[in-house]
């Protein structure tokens, strides 16, 4: 049964987004790291309950907007993207609001206990308001507004956990707005159905574009400053992108090998 396991946070992401081994370690390689590593830079002396405290409040609001939008958001929709099976479907849609009720319940124990051991916790406090406003605001609208919320909501929750223990935090909006925000932005508007032709010729081969995405941001950082936060993370993601571009086409390649 679903019900109750959808109360531990990170478990419906799981669930319902990374059905299969390499999109569980691509969400690790992609988000935790990357998110531990900017804490890392600003603070060496990383707190690991708070930080898991932080990451169980984040996805405790975060999956609220997962959960919407594949239980009430799908029933308004032509062609909705099915995440669960029907049991599941109805057993949550049945208990929707007491899910939503335990899991803003588990965020605010978990924000309690962060700010009882010594954190100030008002700004990560905002920043899931935001989520959960902005999520709200991303299961209704359609077009390409959708795009800006979909941003806008890639840059929070990369951000949230970090803004916990950095005091700059026009820094870690905008690392998390170059290196993940308008990447994202530029892949949803790629799609057809916002129809967006250059952005779907600029993103004809995504694993393509990813990687150009990033030698850009590499090339502009060793311009700045190499020795940036923002370097370090864009050489990161350039390395991880071409080892991904490079391994889809050795594979393409043996295909169509062994078809000829």
């Amino acid at each position: 049964m679903i019900e109750w396991k959808v109360l531990i946070p990170f478990y419906y992401t799981v669930y319902t987004r990374l059905k299969d081994t390499m999109n569980r370690i691509s969400y690790i390689t992609t988000f935790f790291i990357p998110v531990l590593f900017v804490i890392y830079y600003f603070d060496r002396n990383i707190d690991l309950v708070a930080v898991i405290l932080g990451f169980v409040a984040l996805f405790s609001i975060y999956e609220i907007g997962y959960l919407k939008n594949d239980i009430v958001t799908t029933k308004f929709e032509k062609n909705p993207t099915l995440r669960l099976d029907k049991e599941s479907y109805s057993i949550l849609d049945e208990n929707l609001k007491r899910v939503v009720l335990s899991k803003y319940i588990i965020a605010l124990v978990s924000l309690v206990a962060i700010w009882l051991m010594g954190y100030q916790v008002l700004i990560l406090g905002s920043f899931l308001l935001l989520i959960d406003l902005t999520y709200r605001i991303h299961n209704r609208v359609r077009g390409r507004t959708a795009l800006i919320t979909f941003m806008v909501l890639s840059i929070l929750r990369y951000s949230a956990v970090p803004v916990l223990f950095v005091s700059d935090l026009f820094s870690v909006i905008m690392i998390f707005t170059i290196t993940i925000g308008i990447l994202r932005f530029i892949e949803k508007g790629s799609r057809k159905k916002f129809h967006l032709k250059w952005l779907q010729h600029l993103c004809k081969e995504i694993n393509q574009f990813r990687v150009l995405y990033y030698l850009s941001l590499v090339i502009v950082a060793f311009v700045i400053d190499l020795n940036s936060v923002y370097s370090i993370l864009a050489m990161y993601y350039l390395i991880y992108r071409t080892i991904i571009y490079l391994m889809i086409r050795i594979k393409a390649n043996k295909n169509q090998i062994g078809f000829t």
